[in-house]
């Protein structure tokens, strides 16, 4: 899995919002600063009534050090208007690892009838991810906002110093509620250049000062979040900001192109894919007897799809960086990029050749236009010998560089070759060929691929019952999802849902 910043799970928020209840409460009187007091005092518009809070500050301030560091201060304040405003904006986590520091934190509490509070960095709970899939070096440290009760503010600062493996940030100023003033002040060396892309909202032009500059942006709406709609992120507002060095030892961190991202991942990947003799033995063993290609390619597909068991172990660039085949194989798990290597190495030996193909499983958070490594996940496109026609392979892409390619995802044990999971498809993904990365969009299976066919048969009993038996029979994304449903299901849960279907 790609992931640039590690972010904090799901999981691990849980934990932390349980620990923090148990807290014993150590909050001090303390003054506000001079900007969260401005913030509080804003005079706002009425707001829809489903409003639970408004962002009234949200300001980040990128200061780029010559050699590459960055720190990175973040202000923010925001009005709650609700008791259902304390599930998202009652506390504040900030990550840290050995690449991330945390310089400065600190919280307020405005309360409604102006006492101020404060919470500083040594009362902050701190916790790491707990997964049994996964395993990273960050860690959290968590604040409380003291008496986060509607008709309150509360605000926060940060300030991280980073030492970013690629130059390149993304500035979200729109947001779940609405957000009053959203702020990006970016600081660069002399010499240093920078471009920016706008989505989802035009092209706006900084203020400039010295080596210094400034967006900001007022009074923006609330995304409207549906039901079963995708990720509202694909929809709101926001800005990617690449930086450029001077120094051309540091160069090698931009990504101006789908290209250069893809010759930067090859020097990460350049020996992962050596085959270990046991890989060899292994691979030799599974297509023994076999003269036929695609059943070798099949064979080898569903060995590391069902036998290599999904583990992230992610510490520093492991974030970006797989294992080596060999270490995959010979502890049986990886996550979604060591799985890749594998069944890449296992490929090779049997002639056919492959290449990582980094996606996103959010579709529209990847941007043709806009070359980034904000990826989340990675599978494999296979290039196809001319003697394997396309036949049932639904995934296959016809490149003008690299030829066949048939795009297969080696994580999801649920769907096989010649499919891909609804997630990844009519989207793209980032092709770390030969010569560097190339964009390819990935297909869209045709309707018929997804089918069921039920037949039964009937007979009328002596005493007049009728009985028989239904027999279905599923392709597709409706065969993907009754197979992980019936999969991961216990065995008493498994009978019921062969007796209910």
């Amino acid at each position: 899995m790609l992931s640039p910043q590690k972010l904090t799970s799901l999981a691990v928020l849980a934990v932390a919002a349980f620990v923090l209840s148990l807290a014993p409460a150590a909050f001090a009187a303390d003054s506000a600063p001079d900007w969260l007091r401005a913030a509080a005092q804003e005079k706002l518009p009425d707001y829809d009534k489903d409003a639970v809070a408004v962002v009234l500050l949200d300001e980040v301030q990128n200061t780029v050090r010559p050699n590459g560091e960055v720190d990175v201060r973040h202000r923010a304040a925001v009005r709650l208007l609700r008791p259902e405003s304390r599930r998202g904006y009652g506390s504040i986590s900030v990550d840290f690892d050995k690449d991330t520091k945390i310089d400065y934190l600190k919280a307020w509490t405005i309360e409604s009838n102006g006492r101020e509070i404060a919470v500083a960095e040594k009362e902050a709970i701190e916790h790491g991810f707990l997964s049994d899939i996964e395993y990273v070096d960050t860690r959290v440290k968590t604040l409380s906002f003291p008496e986060a009760n509607p008709g309150s503010v509360v605000g926060y600062e940060y300030v991280q110093r980073q030492r970013p493996y690629v130059f390149e940030d993304s500035w979200y100023f729109q947001d779940e509620v609405p957000v009053k003033t959203a702020r990006f002040i970016l600081d660069l060396p002399p010499g240093w250049e920078f471009s920016t892309t706008w989505f989802n909202h035009p092209d706006e032009k900084p203020q400039n000062g010295a080596n210094q500059y400034t967006w900001e942006l007022h009074d923006l709406a609330a995304v409207d979040v549906e039901s079963g709609m995708p990720s509202w992120r694909t929809v709101a507002g926001w800005a990617g900001v690449k930086y450029f060095p001077s120094d051309p030892k540091l160069r090698a961190k931009s990504s101006g192109s789908w290209r250069d991202i893809g010759i930067w991942y090859g020097g990460l990947t350049e020996s992962s894919r050596v085959a270990s003799p046991q890989i060899k033995q292994k691979t030799a063993e599974l297509t023994a007897g076999m003269s036929d290609p695609l059943q070798k390619i099949r064979t080898l597909t569903e060995y590391v799809q069902k036998n290599i068991r999904y583990m992230a172990v992610e510490i520093g660039i492991g974030g970006y960086q797989p294992h080596p085949a060999a270490e995959v194989f010979a502890h049986q798990f990886g996550d979604c990029k060591d799985k890749a290597t594998l069944l890449s190495s296992m490929l090779h030996e049997i002639g056919i050749e492959s290449y990582y193909m980094a996606v996103d499983t959010k579709r529209g958070r990847l941007h043709p236009t806009y070359p980034s490594v904000y990826m989340n996940h990675m599978i494999l496109a296979i290039q196809l010998p001319d003697a394997i026609p396309d036949g049932a392979l639904w995934t296959v892409v016809h490149d003008p560089k690299l030829g066949r390619l048939l795009i297969f995802d080696p994580t999801n044990e649920y769907v096989p070759l010649g499919y891909l999971p609804w997630y990844l498809q009519a989207s793209y993904g980032l092709v770390m060929g030969p010569d560097g990365g190339q964009l390819v969009s990935t297909p869209l299976l045709p309707p018929a691929t997804n089918r069921m066919l039920r037949t039964a048969k009937f007979a009328v009993a002596p005493a007049g019952d009728l009985v028989g038996d239904v027999q279905e029979l599923e392709w597709g994304a409706p065969a993907s999802s009754e197979r992980e449903e019936f999969l991961e299901a216990l065995p008493p849960s498994a009978r019921r849902f062969l007796i209910s279907s």
